[in-house]
């Protein structure tokens, strides 16, 4: 950066710098919008017959467990994967020392 010398003969040293503390917040959200304040103290209910909370229930488990079946199954094909490529390098190893 340099300074340079205005035609009054005081330097110039380059655009303002504003200094704000480390964790200051900002004045405006992003967007402009701030939905917090607009709702104010909103809550929304929703209430289910028996029946509807048993269904939603026991569809709420059956995808529990298809994905905790499906994230078994993915960690096995890794341990797969990994195990293979360690082995592989293990032997290209073996192979570079016996040459």
């Amino acid at each position: 950066m340099s300074i340079e010398k205005q035609e009054d003969g005081s330097k110039d040293s380059g655009p303002e710098i504003k200094v704000r503390q480390r964790g200051a917040q900002k004045d405006s959200k992003k967007g402009g919008i701030d939905l917090g304040s607009m709702l104010g103290d909103m809550s929304i209910n929703i209430s289910l017959k028996a029946e509807d909370k048993k269904v939603l229930q026991s569809a709420f488990k059956d995808m529990s467990d298809k994905m905790e079946y499906r994230w078994i199954v993915t960690q096995r094909i890794m341990i797969v994967g990994l195990t293979l490529a360690t082995l592989a390098q293990v032997a290209n190893w073996i192979m570079m020392f016996n040459s």
